[in-house]
């Protein structure tokens, strides 16, 4: 994806992931020093997709269920 097709107005700021089977939690990554972005159903640095994009993390085996 270019700069140019990146459309910043459908990122969502998110806070936390939640563990789908127990209580684990874990803050969002950071990239560039701030929090990273979902966009897509993929985690996006704050500075754009081209700079760094990644999978949502996971526990037990399932990905983690965004809350705020």
């Amino acid at each position: 994806m270019s700069k140019e097709s990146w459309e910043p107005e459908t990122e969502y700021i998110i806070q936390k992931f939640e563990c789908q089977e127990c209580n684990y939690t874990e803050e969002v990554p950071t990239h560039c020093g701030k929090p990273m972005r979902l966009k897509d159903g993929r985690l996006i640095c704050w500075m754009g997709p081209d700079c760094e994009s990644s999978d949502i993390p996971e526990h037990h085996g399932k990905p983690l269920k965004i809350i705020q």
